[in-house]
């Protein structure tokens, strides 16, 4: 019901709010986004044209906490790079993605991380994610994923057909810590740690 749920407490019903995170997957066109949100919700997802941008939406129970995880299936492309820009500054976390089927989509990752970071800065949720890692013609290694993912201090995942949700909910778990060491940031603990040793004002 509109992403929240209903529970009983002392004998009242309270109304649940659903958490709202919203991932965005970016990367290059055809490599697989479209085929793993396709499997995340067990619904056919028409590929025939390239998806310009599509929200899907999946509720997820993370520690017990209701979450609305709000799906963006992305084109990539240089034609979008504007749309890219708006993508990154609206969502809560990425997944960078790639398909292990294609050098090309791999070594043009660096665009994507570089206009991540200078949107969003170094501390922004953000993992590394294979795709099509059931093809026989691999053209990136395990090795150059993870070297890759770990010169970008980042998590690399693969699509698993066992386990789809988990780079998801590993990003959900960032958000929500994110989130929870905002709340707990305390400015005049910060402030009262510092000592100004000169000050230099000129007044025209």
């Amino acid at each position: 019901m509109n992403g929240n749920d209903i529970k009983q407490k002392n004998g009242f019903y309270i109304e649940e709010i659903a958490k709202k995170v919203k991932i965005a997957i970016i990367g290059d066109s055809k490599i697989g986004k479209t085929e793993l949100i396709s499997k995340l919700l067990d619904t056919a997802i028409s590929v025939n044209s390239r998806t310009i941008e599509q929200s899907y939406n999946i509720i997820e129970y993370i520690n017990n906490r209701r979450i609305n995880l709000n799906l963006v299936d992305t084109s990539g492309g240089e034609e979008h790079n504007n749309l890219i820009q708006l993508w990154i500054a609206d969502v809560d976390a990425i997944a960078l993605a790639f398909s292990l089927n294609n050098k090309k989509s791999f070594n043009n990752l660096k665009v994507y991380y570089n206009k991540i970071r200078n949107i969003k800065g170094r501390n922004f949720p953000m993992i590394l994610i294979g795709l099509k890692n059931d093809s026989y013609d691999i053209e990136v290694s395990i090795v150059d994923a993870k070297t890759q993912a770990m010169m970008w201090s980042i998590n690399y995942f693969e699509s698993n057909e066992n386990n789809l949700k988990e780079p998801f909910r590993f990003l959900i778990n960032k958000v929500l810590e994110k989130e929870e060491n905002g709340k707990n940031f305390d400015p005049s603990a910060f402030v009262n740690n510092c000592k100004v040793t000169s000050c230099f004002c000129s007044i025209y």
